[in-house]
């Protein structure tokens, strides 16, 4: 990051912003501070990851804790007294999702479409969150969430846009997947015999 002396571990780009994680777990932000995406809450110590969505930001502390500011739409500052023992998540301008130890995903912020609902008995690996998208003339918010678990087969919920929730049949394992708005792709993993 430009102008900073500090050594980064991690880094997160929002829309117009980024934030950099230091060595010594404090957080720096640059760039659009329009909703406050920049202004890291004062004394935010003991920081692990790091996350940005358009404009909000986010932090996992060392603890399993979260810490979410900057645009406060749909409630996403409240973050749950469930999300504790936090490993990673996943977040957009208006819903967030947390992994906990153990696999449980907590949802809140906005839940239109059940967004922020995760599957009952959902025992994830990985989590993924699509970019929010308007509904013209509605005022309603799209999203999808996506999960893999620990076999490799992948669960999807919330908005059906775009078909995001109709997932194939996969060959092999998913390790990973990238989602925008649009569209999903997923990584399998491939078995090479020698």
């Amino acid at each position: 990051i430009q102008n900073s002396s500090s050594t980064f571990v991690d880094i997160a780009q929002g829309w117009g912003h980024v934030m950099g994680l230091t060595t010594d777990g404090l957080v720096e932000a640059y760039g659009d501070d329009y909703w406050g995406q920049c202004s890291v809450p004062s004394g935010l110590s003991d920081v692990w990851q790091i996350f940005a969505a358009n404009n909000v930001s986010a932090a996992i502390k060392t603890d399993g804790s979260v810490v979410v500011w900057g645009r406060n739409s749909q409630g996403i500052h409240s973050v749950p007294a469930s999300a504790v023992n936090v490993t990673t998540m996943a977040l957009n301008d208006f819903t967030a999702l947390a992994l906990k130890v153990g696999g449980e995903v907590v949802g809140w912020g906005d839940n239109t479409n059940g967004v922020a609902t995760p599957p009952p008995g959902l025992v994830a690996d990985k989590i993924f969150l699509s970019p929010a998208e308007f509904v013209a003339g509605s005022g309603v918010i799209n999203a999808t969430a996506i999960a893999i678990t620990d076999s490799g087969s992948v669960v999807a919920w919330g908005s059906n846009g775009n078909g995001l929730l109709n997932l194939p049949s996969f060959a092999a394992p998913v390790v990973d997947i990238a989602v925008s708005v649009n569209f999903a792709i997923a990584l399998m993993l491939s078995l090479i015999h020698i």
